[in-house]
């Protein structure tokens, strides 16, 4: 937005994350993470595109705001879900079980979605490593380590919920989809740290 401080507005958002109120939490902080590594990536495209513009860049440039855009609506929807959770544990005993359990599931399915989109963060930077020119490898860098850490973050959320969920189903499916996104995140990652450090002679993070 014209004319808003960039700091300023961050500083609003971590002075409202320290304030202990329910919202925002570790959701809103993993997601700050995760569109942190989304916003690196694009500007990693866009300053390789002036010099040397593609097909690649470009469509990369565009996945990249897509899935920053996306963790700022997950912020959100975490908040909601949490503070949903807040409202059923305060439900009248009649109504508390259900609700608790439909909130639990909400509240699990958004870090969930989080760390899918983390992932592919992840698999997007790893497709990048040999595509930005040098001045970007830093970008790149960073986003690994970011996205690296909402995927954890996100997930440490899923595994803490689902512990008071009673279906064993859910519980089975989404420990199942989890698995499979961090296993993907981790490959994805440690391609692009070996790239990372095939290109800058340091050792990989």
């Amino acid at each position: 937005m014209s004319g808003v401080d960039p700091g300023e507005a961050l500083g609003g958002f971590l002075e409202r994350l320290a304030a202990g109120t329910p919202t925002p939490g570790s959701g809103a902080a993993a997601a700050l993470a995760g569109a942190a590594a989304a916003g690196l990536l694009a500007m990693a495209c866009r300053v390789t595109a002036r010099r040397a513009p593609s097909d690649i860049l470009a469509a990369a440039t565009a996945q990249a705001d897509t899935l920053r855009h996306r963790f700022v609506a997950l912020a959100s929807e975490d908040a909601g879900a949490y503070e949903a959770v807040i409202a059923a544990r305060r439900a009248p005993d009649a109504a508390r079980a259900e609700a608790l359990e439909r909130a639990l599931r909400r509240a699990t399915l958004v870090p969930l979605d989080l760390a899918r989109a983390s992932g592919e963060v992840l698999a997007l930077a790893a497709s990048l490593a040999d595509a930005v020119r040098d001045p970007v490898l830093g970008e790149l860098a960073v986003a690994l380590e970011l996205a690296r850490a909402a995927c954890a973050g996100a997930a440490a959320t899923v595994r803490l919920n689902v512990r008071e969920i009673g279906e064993p189903n859910f519980v089975k499916e989404t420990s199942t989809a989890l698995g499979a996104i961090q296993t993907a995140a981790r490959a994805a990652g440690d391609r692009l740290a070996r790239r990372l450090a095939e290109r800058t002679g340091l050792p990989p993070p």
